[in-house]
């Protein structure tokens, strides 16, 4: 008698030697070297331990392959969990991902600790009320927008009004002797992303921290002490004006000035987040 992750290997394993797209992880120059895109022995071995056995006992035969072998972008295991992911959402495989992307959950978020997000920008108010944000800086490479070190790609944004402040509040002057120090304030904008497509925004602080669990370094845990001070949430594509509901002045953080152009928006709304979905990228 069949499982169900029989079937799982043998779509992962076509589209391996298919080397069928993975969306956002285009190839490397590497690529083509390091995989061999046919059935190998070890691929093989799994597909022959697997068949015939209980699911509980095949899934422990998978999670101890994806414990053992490489996750490069187009490895065969990335295309396992790819199947896995996708078709047992339940089961939590996104925790065996060393390369784990885990998106800033919006559905919920007026129950969350954070309710709202923030971005500090120089950036005019009539300006944003209007056109709302848009990266300057894009990438085809979803790992960009993930990695704490790309700066300038996507639209960075955090959990914590006062990290927002920090980033518009530029301090001029007072290197040489005597001279005077300047304080320029830009503005705190405040995100409302209740009705934005699910995979808009890297919660980055959480993605981090999957991946620190399955590579231990100090690589790692340099991140994640610096994901979990900035709190940040990173934008792919834009950020409509109507999810804005306003600023505050970081000259003055107690002065709220709302933006006419907020428009609530209640949860699970159809139209707009078909609307919204049709104007971001296909990076996610």
């Amino acid at each position: 008698m069949t499982n169900k992750y029989e079937r799982i290997i043998k779509t992962a394993l076509q589209n391996y030697s298919d080397h069928a797209l993975r969306p956002g992880r285009p190839d490397g120059f590497f690529t083509n070297f390091r995989h061999s895109f046919c059935e190998t022995k070890d691929i093989t071995i799994l597909k022959n331990a697997v068949e015939n056995k209980t699911e509980n006992i095949a899934k422990n035969l998978i999670e101890k392959r994806l414990a053992n072998f490489p996750q490069n972008n187009h490895s065969f295991n990335a295309y396992l969990l790819d199947q896995l992911i996708e078709n047992f959402p339940e089961e939590n495989w996104e925790t065996h991902n060393q390369r784990a992307i885990i998106y800033y959950d919006s559905a919920n978020n007026k129950t969350a600790k954070h309710p709202y997000l923030y971005r500090g920008s120089f950036e005019k108010p009539d300006v944003v009320f209007n056109n709302g944000f848009k990266s300057n800086k894009t990438s085809t490479k979803i790992e960009d927008y993930a990695d704490p070190r790309s700066l300038s790609i996507g639209l960075s944004t955090t959990k914590l009004k006062a990290v927002a402040r920090n980033y518009a509040t530029q301090v001029h002057g007072g290197r040489i002797k005597d001279a005077p120090l300047t304080v320029t304030y830009g503005y705190i904008y405040q995100i409302d992303p209740v009705g934005l497509p699910e995979k808009i925004a890297i919660d980055i602080i959480s993605t981090w921290k999957i991946r620190s669990k399955l590579k231990i370094s100090s690589f790692f845990s340099q991140f994640i002490n610096d994901a979990k001070r900035k709190q940040e949430v990173n934008f792919i594509g834009s950020i409509p004006a109507q999810h804005i509901t306003g600023y505050y002045s970081a000259e003055s953080p107690n002065i709220f000035v709302n933006n006419a152009n907020y428009t609530p928006v209640k949860k699970d709304a159809p139209q707009l987040k078909q609307k919204y979905e049709n104007k971001s990228t296909n990076n996610a």
